[in-house]
């Protein structure tokens, strides 16, 4: 990166490429139901944003403007546009913003469990930073990180999700919220014309459906599914449904 920051990647398969873009505090593996799927048919470049994962960890630039700015270099570096862009959570905030700015580099968008602004409940990470205001951060974590899922949620999944998000550093979790805190991208989704495939999950109630179908309704060209039986981590509590959901779109563009 120009700021001397290393970004970690994977790249997978060939084809045309698919880019990952993971939620706050998770790292790539969040996506590794999607990536042994999707390598079959695509080159699928999963990257870890800066101070997550694999990646550096600077001491600055934890914000969606600097987040996305690293994807552009990334872009242009490996030479990936036009690229299908999936994002997930803070990752599909991510994703909403560079097809804001670099339409161009977008071939097809596709966005879970995300929001294009407040969504009106306390954004399960937001509530995170404020209670570790009160009492410490792995305290508020563990008071809240239940939240993402639903009462059938597996427990080993849990578990697993648990350690990945606790192996980010406080203060790279804490200083991302603070810079989506009052985000609203509403008013420019309907610059973005692009096709665009947006999943809800049916118990998710940090992203809830209602926000899957704002971006839907705002961007011309977005249609939107919602997947029962699952909370925020959809694309690991019902990784068929999602492969299948995002198979079909993708498949569309080599129509």
């Amino acid at each position: 990166m120009q700021d001397g920051s290393e970004m970690a990647y994977s790249i997978c398969g060939s084809g045309d490429p698919v880019i990952l873009l993971h939620g706050w505090a998770c790292n790539s593996s969040f996506w590794h139901h999607q990536i042994s799927v999707l390598a079959k048919t695509h080159q699928v470049i999963a990257i870890d944003f800066r101070g997550h994962g694999q990646s550096s960890i600077p001491q600055s630039g934890y914000t969606i403007a600097r987040l996305t700015a690293d994807i552009r270099e990334l872009i242009v570096q490996l030479e990936l546009s036009p690229a299908i862009v999936i994002g997930h959570s803070m990752g599909g905030m991510v994703a909403q913003q560079y097809a804001i700015l670099h339409p161009e580099d977008v071939n097809r968008l596709i966005l879970i469990a995300t929001a294009a602004n407040d969504t009106g409940k306390v954004l399960i990470s937001v509530a995170i930073a404020d209670e570790s205001k009160k009492t410490d951060y792995c305290q508020s974590f563990n008071t809240y990180f239940s939240h993402w899922f639903t009462s059938n949620s597996s427990p080993q999944l849990m578990s697993w999700v648990r350690d990945q998000m606790l192996q980010t550093p406080e203060e790279v979790a804490l200083n991302l919220v603070d810079s989506y805190r009052g985000l609203d991208l509403r008013s420019r989704l309907p610059s973005i014309n692009l096709p665009t495939l947006v999943i809800g999950a049916r118990g998710d109630t940090s992203t809830p459906p209602t926000a899957s179908e704002v971006i839907a309704r705002l961007i011309p060209e977005a249609r939107c599914i919602v997947i029962d039986g699952a909370g925020h981590f959809v694309q690991l509590e019902r990784p068929d449904e999602v492969n299948n959901a995002i198979r079909e779109f993708v498949s569309q563009a080599q129509v």
